[in-house]
């Protein structure tokens, strides 16, 4: 219960199922009341909150069963100073590459040649406050990032690696990018623009509440098409997002603000699913430029996600890049194809909506 508490003063509101009492979902409540402990009570609306940084997701959520992962492709190589804005742009994972054949990030060309996009928009509690983020980036690979499959006896991983490939990648330029209809805004649209090839961060710095609205309503995109050859092209397109603002409501471990060890015998989270939600369960650990990203995915209704030790040990023997950290994140995606100006290629991009919980990690 402290916990609960504690994350509904960091500005989110967590639900929580039963029979009996009042209510048993917030759906009982009346349009400004909330369900907590089976009682209907006022939400609580916390003044908007400003992203902390520029870092950085039809129109169905993904099949329960359909674990589907690939490789994530951060832009900021890992020989060069690396800006707040870069750390959080990865382009990927997609969900259009099966588990079983690991393709990568929407697939490779024959060259070995791989395009990644992601538009993400993104709300993670961490030890000190609630990060809001709505960012793109857009990136070419020469080669692809090696890869690793495991599994635990509830979740399924991929560990990539793209610390080589990313010393040589190129970033897309473009138009501006809209992101509309996200959240209970104060403004519902927030305008991206390209700040380097490859990163597309907000003009000003988002500002919105963690409430989301009785019917939460779409996300929709819309990419101005770049002037010059190569550069990205117009998209518009629509996503569904979360069906609303809550994180999972993890009870193992217990603390947030307590460190988990990479290296432990078993890192294990444990949370109370949502009801019928059919949401997927994220958990990523990742270095701090995402050159090594490990992430495993389970359904919302299992209730638990175990992380392999042995993929947890693979990681820190790859060259990361400190401090690392594990997010336990509610997430829907989709991949749509970019076009490229005056070419018939395409950039596979991920459309992402997530709301999660940051850890730190020791050794």
């Amino acid at each position: 219960m402290r916990f609960l508490a504690t994350l509904m003063a960091a500005g989110l509101s967590w639900a929580a199922a039963g029979c009996g009492g009042e209510c048993a979902t917030s759906g009982d409540c009346k349009a400004d009341e909330v369900c907590t402990d089976k009682t209907c009570v006022k939400k609580v609306i916390p003044p908007p909150l400003m992203a902390r940084d520029a870092g950085a997701q039809p129109d169905a959520a993904p099949a329960p069963d359909a674990f589907v992962i690939s490789p994530d492709a951060a832009p900021a190589p890992d020989a060069a100073p690396v800006p707040d804005a870069m750390i959080f742009a990865d382009a990927g994972p997609t969900d259009d590459a099966s588990i079983q054949d690991a393709s990568v990030d929407g697939g490779t060309t024959p060259t070995g040649i791989e395009r990644v996009g992601l538009l993400q928009v993104s709300t993670t509690l961490t030890t000190t406050s609630t990060e809001m983020r709505v960012l793109g980036s857009f990136w070419e690979h020469p080669e692809s990032g090696l890869i690793a499959m495991s599994s635990s006896p509830n979740a399924t991983c991929v560990l990539t690696d793209r610390a080589g490939p990313r010393t040589r990648n190129r970033g897309f330029t473009g138009g501006d990018i809209t992101v509309d209809g996200f959240l209970a805004a104060m403004s519902t649209s927030v305008l991206l623009r390209s700040s380097a090839p490859g990163v597309f961060v907000p003009t000003v710095p988002p500002m919105f509440f963690t409430m989301w609205p009785e019917r939460q309503p779409a996300l929709s995109y819309a990419i101005v098409a770049g002037a010059g050859a190569g550069s990205l092209g117009a998209l518009n397109d629509t996503f569904a997002s979360l069906p609303n603002g809550n994180p999972p409501l993890v009870s193992l471990p217990p603390d947030r603000n307590t460190p988990i060890s990479i290296g432990a015998v078993l890192v294990e989270f444990r949370w109370t699913p949502q009801a019928m939600s059919g949401l997927t369960v994220v958990a990523e650990l990742s270095d701090r430029t995402r050159n090594v990203v490990l992430r495993c995915e389970a359904p919302d209704s299992g209730a638990v996600l175990t992380m392999p030790q042995s993929a947890r040990q693979d990681f820190a023997g790859r060259a990361i890049t400190g401090p690392s950290t594990i997010e336990v994140r509610y997430e829907r995606s989709k991949v749509v194809q970019v076009p490229l100006v005056g070419s018939a290629l395409t950039v596979p991009t991920t459309i992402r909506h997530s709301v999660g919980i940051r850890y730190s990690t020791i050794p």
